[in-house]
């Protein structure tokens, strides 16, 4: 009968101890995952937070760029090479003092026009990138953001870009490259494996280079087709890594990786992060070696009990107990440490992370107060630089009316006293005209001063062509210059008012003029062609058979006070090409076949 109730008694401690086991291994794993999923939302949102500062540096680049007046003129029309050099220069400069990946300007199509990389052989410059959805969003007006591997360098980055507006208009817009290299290297020499994957899926950023550009479910038919649309990564180069969450049937968020390096993690918790502005998810893993031995240290114990009461009495249980009980209470104890040491951690890196941003911050305070006062200092020089060449403009301008209006008087003298009235009346009309053409050109200079000079109208190109000719009679004749003049029968209006058209043609007349009589050609002939090109532009050839020009002179013949001639101030060219600019035209100067030299005029048909 004893024996029965001593095995009986051993049945039964020996079925609590199963169920203790059990219990023990069940509360154990949950405490353990609760902890760790506790600590691993702590560190994924320093992670996130950590990604989204880095992100929110950079955004205020692209808005200072849209603001640059150099920008906007060149996106709105002034498009000469050595412009271009001097602002891919800048973008250099600004790449580098920022340290982003890559700056870049794209055209209201889409096409790169600058580029801080214009000089390597990977320049963006020519490329065509309409089919990105950062310029996409631009042109609609928005700030565009958009992770992908760059299709001309092959390099992966984060692309910010907003619209630039010249007049109301859409003309193009700036992009900033970023690259996420730093962070990727700061996240794989930590402990934690930290991966962000994108609306489609695809993962772009991971401390595990293993899982980067993998996909951890198949992509849909929509997300192949919009990655092929806009390029953003290379297929054949997405592979699948799928994750076993059958591995901890009560806890979903535990999971083993079927395939790739990651396998070597074991068991690992799943936490993932949304960030809403971005579309993107941030998934922590954290493998879970700490809980095997944990619940394999309870499961020994508990076994080594069970073991213990089949072997000792009461008393030797009882010391079993209050022993277990030490032991717990250090490893409680070891554990708080262990969780204190953890905590101290964490915080000293969010707060050296914030003084980072806290200095970021005043360096980017600090930069732009010194754009700003560059901005003041290049506006006082444009405005010293204005008044000097108003001066000069004055005497430049009123030289060529004033000599007509002595010949005009001194014609008008002799006509008078052969009492030839009617020719003496003509010259007069014509001495009242260059009057008034004086008046409007000095009232012009005044409103000079206060604001840029603009297009005041339309007027006739052959009427413009025909007055200048006439102020300059008198010189062709001296120089026996013969002026042939094609034009169609009907008039060709362009945008300039007619005091600025004179101003043109008198002024590329007179300078064929010169270099005809300096140069002694004989035959001296100037054509000057009127016509209409493709239906939409209105075209003017200007060419002389005289000696032509350099190739250093054609290159800066435009800039203000550089002149060919003894006499010149150098300012006519660069006047005259200010009218035609600001009138929506464009010149340029070319040799002429046989000898000589060509300017060409260009302006859109106007109504």
């Amino acid at each position: 009968m004893r024996l029965r109730s001593r095995t009986i008694r051993w049945g039964f401690q020996i079925a609590v101890g199963g169920m203790v086991i059990l219990l023990a291994w069940y509360v154990s794993s949950l405490m353990v995952i609760q902890e760790a999923t506790r600590s691993g939302r702590h560190r994924l949102e320093l992670y996130a937070q950590t990604l989204q500062a880095t992100i929110e540096q950079y955004e205020y680049l692209p808005f200072v760029l849209t603001l640059n007046k150099d920008v906007q003129a060149f996106l709105g029309g002034r498009r000469d090479e050595a412009f271009a050099d001097e602002l891919n220069g800048y973008l250099l400069k600004v790449r580098i003092a920022s340290r982003t990946n890559e700056i870049f300007i794209v055209d209201a199509e889409g096409t790169a026009v600058l580029s801080s990389n214009s000089e390597t052989p990977q320049s963006y410059v020519g490329n065509s990138y309409s089919f990105r959805p950062y310029f996409q969003q631009a042109a609609r007006g928005q700030q565009g953001r958009f992770y992908g591997v760059g299709s001309t360098t092959g390099i992966p980055g984060y692309f910010l870009s907003l619209p630039v507006y010249v007049d109301k208009k859409f003309v193009g817009a700036v992009v900033v490259k970023l690259s996420f290299n730093i962070l990727e290297e700061a996240w794989r020499a930590a402990t934690d494996n930290i991966f962000v994957i994108d609306a489609n899926g695809v993962t772009f950023l991971s401390s595990i280079p293993d899982l980067k550009f993998g996909i951890l479910n198949p992509l849909t038919p929509e997300a192949k087709q919009a990655i092929e649309k806009t390029l953003q990564y290379p297929l054949k180069d997405l592979r699948l890594i799928e994750i076993d969450r059958t591995v901890m049937p009560f806890y979903a968020d535990i999971g083993r990786f079927k395939r790739s390096e990651a396998r070597n993690l074991g068991n690992v918790l799943i936490q993932d992060r949304l960030l809403e502005r971005h579309g993107w998810t941030m998934m922590l893993l954290s493998p879970q070696q700490n809980m095997a031995f944990v619940i394999l240290a309870t499961l020994s114990a508990l076994i080594a009990y069970i073991a213990f009461l089949t072997i000792v009495h009461y008393v030797s249980l009882q010391s079993r107990r209050f022993t277990e009980n030490l032991e717990a209470k250090e490893r409680l104890q070891r554990a708080h440490d262990e969780l204190e040491l953890k905590v101290r951690e964490r915080t000293v890196d969010l707060q050296l992370t914030n003084e980072r941003l806290t200095r970021e911050s005043i360096e980017r305070t600090q930069m732009e107060a010194t754009l700003a006062a560059t901005r003041n200092e290049l506006a006082e020089a444009n405005k010293l630089a204005a008044l000097g060449q108003m001066a000069t403009g004055i005497a430049h301008e009123l030289n060529q009316p004033l000599a007509a209006l002595r010949t005009f008087s001194e014609n008008t003298q002799r006509f008078l006293e052969r009492g030839n009235y009617t020719e003496a009346s003509s010259n007069i009309g014509h001495i009242t005209s260059l009057v008034e053409r004086m008046a409007q050109q000095t009232s012009e200079l005044r409103a000079f001063t206060s604001r840029h000079r603009g297009p005041l109208g339309i007027a006739s190109l052959q009427k413009a062509v025909r007055n200048a000719l006439l102020l300059l009679e008198s010189v062709l004749n001296e120089n026996n210059v013969t002026v042939e003049v094609q034009a169609p029968e009907a008039d060709l209006p362009v945008p300039c008012d007619a005091i600025g058209l004179e101003q043109i043609f008198g002024n590329l007349v007179a300078n064929a003029i010169d270099a005809l009589s300096g140069a002694k050609t004989p035959n001296p002939t100037i054509l000057i062609t009127l016509s209409v090109e493709a239906g939409n532009m209105t075209t003017v050839q200007l060419s002389d058979n005289g000696p032509g020009i350099s190739a250093e002179q054609k290159s800066r013949v435009f800039e203000a006070f550089y002149s060919t001639k003894r006499r010149g101030l150098g300012l006519g060219l660069a006047i005259i090409k200010t009218i035609i600019t600001e009138s929506g035209g464009t010149i340029s100067i070319a040799d002429r076949a046989g000898g000589g030299t060509v300017f060409s005029l260009v302006w859109p048909v106007t109504n």
